[in-house]
Order: C-alpha cells, then structure tokens, then sequence
C-alpha cells in the first residue's frame, strides 16, 4: 500500500468516524423532550414530512428517527472496514440530509424577519446549513465505496 493509499484511508476514516458521531449523537438527542420538540416545526412544515404526525406522536417519531440516526452512525463506523456498508451508511447519510436541506425551503424563519439572503437565523438557519458539509462528506464516502466495489479493468 503506497504513503497516498493509506493517508487517504485515515481521511476516509476520519471522515465516517466525524459522520457516525454526528449521526449517534443527534440519534440520542431525539430520545429528549427538547431534540423532538426542536424538530417538530421542522417536520410541520414540510410538504415531504408534515404527514408523519398523523402516524406517530411527536415522541414516538422522535424515537424513530432517533434509533435510525443512531444506526445509521453504528453503520458508518462498520464501514470503515466494509465498502458495502460505508456505501450503505453514506446512502442512508445522503438522503437523510437531502431531506434536512429540503427544510431551508419549506420551514418559515430561515431569513428572520427584517432581514435578506444571506442573513439567516440561528434556529433553523444556521443549524441547517451545516447539512452542506454533511451531505458533501457523505457524497465524498459513498462515491470512494462504490468505486471500491467496482470490478478493477483487466
């Protein structure tokens, strides 16, 4: 294995390792009362989500996706030494924050009131906006495992 082989293996590590944190952390916060009341005017307002609370209260949705954030991160980190489950965890990784960007344009508040783009808020605003780094660095990790699992060229 060559010196540029095994750096971009510890990047890549580093990189599911920061992604499965983020993921198993968020995961735990939806089993608290404020982690599923802060996503909830999320949730409300998007014409993809605001469904779901005719399925589920708040807490048990909360629950849900709390379970599956924590998966998802226990899923990243097995990846680390499987490319068909960092391709997985990625995957799921990416629609997750597909879906969290589709927030930006759906949930009331992301400008305050008074101001303009680029001025966004806190809360939502700005807690969104992390999502680009996330979704890039969940692209970035499904893309090296897809190519890791293709077929070498004879």
């Amino acid at each position: 294995m060559t010196h540029d082989n095994t750096a971009n293996n510890r990047s890549l590590s580093l990189l599911s390792i920061a992604l499965a944190i983020v993921f198993i952390w968020f995961g735990l916060i939806k089993y608290s009362a404020g982690g599923t009341s802060g996503i909830e005017g999320l949730i409300n307002n998007s014409p993809f989500m605001s469904w779901i609370y005719g399925l589920f209260s708040v807490k048990v949705f909360g629950a849900l996706l709390g379970t599956l954030e924590i998966i998802i991160g226990i899923v990243l980190l097995l990846g680390i030494k499987n490319p068909k489950l960092r391709a997985l965890g990625a995957l799921a990784a990416l629609i997750t924050f597909f879906v969290t960007l589709s927030f930006m344009l759906t949930t009331p508040g992301i400008i305050p009131e008074g101001a303009s783009f680029p001025i966004l808020s806190a809360m939502p605003g700005e807690f969104l906006l992390k999502d680009i780094v996330l979704i890039t660095v969940s692209y970035a990790l499904f893309s090296n495992a897809r190519q890791a699992l293709s077929p070498t060229p004879a």
